[in-house]
């Protein structure tokens, strides 16, 4: 990978030359297909016909499988909308068909949330995944925005504050979209090393500020504790809006408990109440 996009050339290995040189053919001609793939739907896109509705744009470049909540939650945000707004997705290069085709997506990302490179500081990585984000979003056709255009990143990391303000302030006033932002994690979540920590929430805050000052953006955040944290290191209004979810239908019969069962979904952190349960367990047990 270089400077965030793969490399095209080959690496031959003398040790398992044969072998490598088979993976590496596979590996281009899987990028070039998914390259390719992505110039068509971005045509096609520009071609549809254009309803005279409000436009909601989804950026996720976490968009890939069909299971998992990124999926998950497109398509509530889909069933929510409705007839109502013009749904536009831009996802991953590395989309699945089925979702390709079923929201017509447009695949500009080339990386995924966790942008992590070993053997780099944060600095650089910041920096790198900055410039690779503001890249890929320069494809987003021009028509598609505008001040009245709603854009949403509701997965996003610290990683892709810097690249959505560098992309954001380049635009023209005229051509800047109302833009949403929402974090399932603390900001220095994927932060590394520790001591990288109190410069990267600076350059949070710094990325934060472009973006609010050149336009209309909100931030939320996905529990009220999660949302405080982060209006307190961007030094922004940050909303709290709960996680979505479907929940499957119940069994027809569940057989009561004979004791009272605690049950935690997702990572145990601060931020989804993971200190509730000492006080619920001593309130149950006393």
């Amino acid at each position: 990978m270089r400077g965030g996009r793969p490399t095209l050339g080959p690496v031959m290995d003398n040790s398992s030359r044969g072998q490598r040189s088979d993976r590496n053919l596979a590996w281009l001609a899987n990028y070039y297909f998914n390259a390719l793939r992505s110039r068509v739907m971005l045509s096609v896109g520009a071609r549809l016909p254009a309803p005279r509705k409000p436009k909601l744009v989804v950026l996720d470049p976490e968009l890939v499988a069909t299971n998992g909540h990124y999926a998950e939650i497109l398509q509530m945000i889909a069933s929510e909308v409705g007839g109502n707004c013009r749904l536009i997705v831009y996802s991953n290069l590395l989309i699945s068909n089925r979702l390709l085709a079923r929201f017509l997506a447009r695949p500009i990302f080339h990386d995924t949330l966790s942008y992590q490179r070993e053997g780099t500081n944060f600095d650089e990585m910041f920096n790198s995944a900055s410039r690779a984000l503001a890249q890929d979003l320069r494809k987003i056709e021009p028509s598609t925005l505008g001040n009245e255009t709603i854009c949403v990143m509701h997965s996003a990391t610290i990683f892709q504050l810097g690249g959505l303000a560098r992309w954001y302030e380049a635009l023209p006033a005229s051509l800047r979209p109302r833009l949403f932002i929402e974090f399932h994690f603390p900001l220095e979540q994927s932060v590394q090393p520790e001591e990288a920590v109190p410069n990267a929430l600076l350059r949070a805050r710094a990325a934060a500020s472009s973006l609010a000052n050149a336009g209309n953006v909100r931030f939320a955040a996905t529990s009220d504790t999660l949302a405080a944290e982060i209006a307190r290191v961007l030094d922004r209004p940050c909303t709290s809006v709960p996680f979505p979810v479907r929940w499957p239908m119940p069994a027809p019969a569940i057989e009561p408990e004979p004791n009272l069962a605690f049950g935690f979904f997702g990572g145990l952190r601060i931020e989804k109440g993971a200190a509730l349960l000492p006080a619920a367990f001593s309130a149950f047990l006393t």
